[in-house]
């Protein structure tokens, strides 16, 4: 029997947080009885990861994560049994800078010296490599030692990881593309419309309104256009940060027919919303990629240099003609758009394919990593 441990602490205002572990868990689940810890999250959250072949450890435990772990290690080996146990940690993105963190990655370092120990393979899935610096470059790199499998998403991030001695690093697709949500078309007919969704800063939770000023006046600069006159604007958002962002453009283009959907969406909510617009428009990477699984069109309106993780992974997928780069004209821009609506079918069918190629790497990976 196969056990796998996981804490998906995370922040609990992206949805794009919830989809890639709630990916994660779903994939992992049909190699391995998942144990998720439900200590200390929201209720919803935790009722969003359940998946049917995992536990909650509240049901099945009163010690932590770690606690049971170590007992349940333990006594695997008094007893004599065969069952083998893996620690995951949680996709998405690393940065680590400062004293602090770095030595927060020694004391995480002693806990994997014992896992491993009695016997526990320690593996991540799907991360992206942010910032660094030296002493916490060089700590992660001890640290990987004792990863069985580190998972990295893109190649950008890859051979910074590579660059910084991360050991044990190979490819893993986005967790995003793994989802099992379909799209969800409406029979009721309903004006057509277009669904932006934005952050308004390069990093972090603090709303920033001069940095995305840029990009609200290309947003109205395009939308202009009379090819798309005729459709609904409906803003909304996947992170609660993103508030700011949509009331913002609110004002920026009042002069169009706007729907504003004030609540954070969840997965199924935003599968509902994206698979029954014309296109979807965002500098968010898992609104973009939602937008795929719910089949339909998505332009990334993004700064290069600011939205890096955006870049590489659609370069990856041979997708990176759908971006709309601001540091281009909005002309360009429109053209782009233009282009790819043209050929609508022509793209849908190419998204599609890499959905497919996507799931089948990670199938391939997975089934080397536990049933090998």
């Amino acid at each position: 029997m196969r056990y796998l441990f996981i804490n998906p602490r995370t922040q609990y205002e992206n949805t794009g947080d919830l989809l890639i572990n709630k990916a994660l868990i779903d994939q992992l689940s049909r190699y391995c009885k998942v144990i998720v810890d439900d200590r200390d999250k929201p209720e919803w959250f935790s009722k969003e990861l359940k998946s049917n072949n995992s536990e909650m450890l509240s049901k099945i435990s009163d010690r932590t994560l770690v606690a049971t772990l170590i007992g349940r290690l333990i006594s695997n080996r008094l007893k004599g049994d065969q069952d083998k146990y893996y620690l995951a940690f949680v996709p998405g993105d690393i940065s680590r800078t400062g004293r602090k963190m770095a030595m927060q990655t020694l004391k995480g370092i002693a806990l994997l010296v014992i896992l491993r120990c009695l016997g526990c393979k320690i593996v991540r899935f799907g991360i992206s490599v942010g910032n660094f610096d030296t002493q916490n470059q060089f700590w992660s790199s001890v640290e990987s030692r004792f990863y069985s499998f580190l998972g990295i998403r893109d190649t950008e991030s890859l051979a910074k990881a590579r660059e910084f001695g991360f050991h044990n690093t190979k490819y893993f697709p986005d967790l995003a593309w793994v989802s099992n949500h379909k799209p969800i078309k409406s029979d009721l007919p309903s004006k057509n419309y277009i669904v932006l969704s934005f952050r308004s800063n390069a990093y972090g939770i603090k709303h920033d309104s001069q940095y995305f000023l840029k990009i609200a006046n290309r947003l109205k600069a395009i939308l202009s256009s009379s090819d798309f006159t005729h459709c609904k604007i409906v803003l909304c958002y996947q992170v609660s940060y993103d508030r700011e962002a949509c009331l913002e453009l609110c004002e920026k283009l009042n002069e169009f027919e706007i729907e504003f959907i004030d609540k954070k969406l969840l997965l199924k909510e935003s599968v509902e919303l994206y698979s029954n617009a014309e296109f979807i428009v965002s500098n968010r990477l898992h609104v973009l990629l939602l937008g795929m699984l719910s089949d339909v069109l998505v332009f990334p309106l993004i700064i290069p240099k600011d939205n890096k993780k955006i870049v590489s992974i659609l370069k990856d997928n041979k997708l990176d003609h759908t971006i709309l780069n601001m540091d281009d004209s909005a002309l360009l821009n429109l053209e782009t758009m233009n282009e790819i609506v043209k050929r609508r079918d022509v793209e849908l069918k190419r998204i599609q394919a890499t959905i497919k190629l996507n799931k089948e790497n990670t199938d391939s990976i997975l089934t080397s990593i536990f049933l090998s």
